[in-house]
């Protein structure tokens, strides 16, 4: 009897075991699920940076652009108004060149005309 007493004595022994063993693997396993979804966190929080961080790069970049162009816009615009300005004022000088020629030639012709007689 003693004998099968220490059977069935390894026997509850062994199925103790088998669940301390069982209960590990679910720890294990249910420890593994919250590495996971904690690493999916972290990879999730790692990309949302990176994604603010390009945005704000973008940002930035369209921000140096557009004062670029501006910068481009009023040095073209300072350019067109002093070539106009200067055009202006030699279309001014030529017309006054101009009237000149034509009073020194109107009394060149008086002159004669009347220097003739």
């Amino acid at each position: 009897m003693a004998r099968g007493r220490d059977v069935l004595k390894e026997k509850e022994r062994l199925r103790k075991e088998q669940l301390q063993f069982m209960e590990y693997q679910k720890q294990v396993t249910k420890d593994e699920e919250c590495f996971d979804k904690h690493t999916d966190r972290l990879y999730a929080e790692i990309a949302r940076r990176k994604e603010a961080k390009e945005r704000e790069r973008m940002r930035k970049a369209r921000e140096r652009a557009t004062e670029e162009a501006k910068q481009v816009v009023e040095h073209h615009r300072k350019r067109f108004a002093e070539k106009a300005a200067a055009q202006k004022a030699a279309t001014h000088e030529q017309k006054e060149i101009a009237e000149v020629i034509k009073r020194d030639h109107e009394q060149y012709v008086e002159q004669r005309i009347f220097g003739s007689f």
